[in-house]
Order: C-alpha cells, then structure tokens, then sequence
C-alpha cells in the first residue's frame, strides 16, 4: 500500500496511439480485472505558441497569438493544428477556457471589470487517433476596466431667478451612475467653464456666480469609477 508501481515503454512509433491498461497477479490462474483504460498518441509534438498579447477592454479582453506551422523538430506539420487556451483569474489556477480553436484570436467576454486575468495557449496538431499537444506560451495578464460613459442626460433647462440661474434636466437611469457635470459658456467663448458638479439624487444646480447676458449651459453624466467616465 502506498507504493507506486513504474513500468517504461520503449521503441515507440511515430503516429501510433496506444491504449494501456494493468492487472494485478498473485500467481499464473490468479489476477485481478482489467483496470481502466489511458491512451496516448506518440508523435513529435508542434512548436509552442508565440507572440502571445491581451488587449483589455470593457467587460472584454481580445486574446492574438502568433500561427502554428512547424512541429518542435522543426518539420511542417501534415495535420491541421488547433489551438487550447488557458486562463486563470486573480492569481488562481490556470483552467481550460474554450474547446480547441482553429483561429489564432479569442475575444473572452466572460469577465469582470478590474479582476486580473492570466493567459497561455497551446498548439494541438490533430490527427486522426488523437492529437498532440505543444509546451505553454508565456503566460500575460490583462486587467479589463469599464471606459463606457453614461447615457448623455436630457431635458436640459435654464432659468434665470433672484439667486441665480437655475438649471435642471431630467433623471437618468443608469446602474453606475454618480453624478452631473453642469458647464457654462458665453457666446463667444469657444469652451466651456465647468459650473460645479451634482451628485446622485440631485437633478439641479443654481449658478449663483453666473454673469449678465446670453448664457449657453449643457450637462453631462458621470459614473462611479475612478477618475470618472464622463
């Protein structure tokens, strides 16, 4: 018990696939059944990936890789060659992300904005009995981030009181949704002067300090992160 038995093969063939399995024997007529089955094709393998780069986006990370042609020994490959992903995510394990692919670009969509996301991908020559796997390309890390603003606010009105000119617009409805960015601008002018900034449930700022004359004001949303998408 606790002990591993070792049996080596030798002599084998290219482009052979050999099935194994093993029984125990305590004397010529007295064996146990056959245990489970393990197959393996022998062939020289393909050359690992390379050129391997993560561009992160929003709620995305496009994966590119160099193409496969030649196998480790440098001979061309008689088979066509598919391509395993792997991913892990904040330092974990590394886990098979798709099924083998024939193109040499994954967009991965099944991510979460500011998690850190680890890649590698192998060459898998594909014969008829099998296929034949390649070394991991070095691993890169891609962390996606949220760039997407929220919806352009709405029914924007001014109205000049006592204390100021009153400006207001229509709530937005948006999940991350922080605040408003009210600007101010005099005909003229070519940009506009930031006014001040509202946060959420506020739909209304007065702009005490606004001058005399045509006044051209807009508004836009900002969203939760850090510095803001606006």
């Amino acid at each position: 018990s606790g002990k591993t038995a070792v049996y080596e093969l030798r002599d084998l063939r290219p482009g052979t696939l050999y099935i194994l399995k093993v029984r125990s024997q305590s004397g010529w007529w007295q064996h146990s059944q056959d245990s489970n089955e393990v197959s393996f094709l022998w062939q020289t393998p393909p050359k690992t990936p390379a050129g391997l780069n993560c561009q992160s986006g929003d709620g995305s990370n496009l994966l590119q890789w160099q193409a496969v042609n030649e196998l480790k020994d440098g001979g061309k490959s008689a088979v066509p060659i598919r391509y395993q992903l792997y991913r892990g995510v904040d330092g974990g394990a590394m886990k098979k992300l798709t099924e083998p692919l024939n193109a040499t670009s994954y967009i991965d969509t099944k991510v979460e904005n500011g998690r850190t996301y680890a890649y590698q991908v192998r060459a898998l020559s594909a014969y008829a009995q099998g296929s034949v796997n390649s070394g991991l390309s070095e691993p890169v890390q891609a962390t996606p981030m949220d760039t997407t603003p929220p919806p352009v606010p709405t029914g924007l009105a001014a109205l000049r009181t006592e204390i100021g000119v009153k400006v207001y617009w229509e709530v937005l409805e948006a999940e991350d949704l922080a605040g408003y960015r009210i600007y101010r601008r005099q005909p003229g002018q070519t940009a506009p002067v930031l006014v001040g900034e509202v946060n959420l449930p506020h739909s209304l700022l007065i702009d005490s300090k606004a001058p005399d004359g045509a006044l051209l004001y807009s508004v836009s949303s900002i969203d939760t992160r850090s510095p803001a998408n606006e």
